[in-house]
């Protein structure tokens, strides 16, 4: 048991070292795009477009909130 749990340890750090070499955005870069997209959704809804619903975008606030 003790076995399986390291080499399961192991294989998590091998899996976070990958992803942070190939696929590292900083968390100003995610929260800038996090930004760009509650605005584009908000002007989306005030011009009449493909709007989304009061809910949704509720919860794309919220989880933008959430970055900072």
């Amino acid at each position: 048991m003790l076995f399986r749990t390291l080499w399961h340890l192991i294989g998590l750090a091998i899996g976070m070292l990958v992803e942070r070499l190939f696929w590292y955005r900083s968390a100003l870069e995610r929260l800038r795009q996090s930004e760009d997209d509650l605005i584009h959704s908000l002007h989306q809804c005030c011009n009449g477009g493909h709007a989304r619903s009061a809910e949704q975008l509720i919860e794309q606030y919220a989880r933008h909130c959430k970055m900072r």
